[in-house]
């Protein structure tokens, strides 16, 4: 395996738009981009990837809330008044 498929399958970007050049070259490709165009891609597709890994980023982040049980119990108990209907009956 060269050093070059390892890195495509490293899921490593080749960001060098002469070796994008080289390789349209070998595949006998008729019309070349320019390397502003080739350089132009290679920063919309950094874009995608900053915004996918915050997007990756914030949905893992999870918020502690210390007191959301208790917080549902008092909303419950004010809603309904079991708990010190209960209380006083016993």
């Amino acid at each position: 395996m060269s050093a070059r498929d390892r890195d495509r399958a490293a899921g490593r970007c080749e960001r060098e738009p002469e070796k994008v050049l080289e390789i349209l070259r070998s595949q006998r490709v008729e019309v070349l981009p320019s390397l502003s165009t080739i350089r132009a891609c290679f920063r919309r597709v950094d874009g995608r990837r900053r915004y996918a890994k915050k997007k990756q980023e914030k949905a893992r982040k999870v918020e502690e809330l210390t007191f959301a049980g208790g917080e549902l119990l008092l909303a419950a108990e004010q809603e309904t008044r079991a708990v010190g209907a209960l209380t006083d009956a016993v």
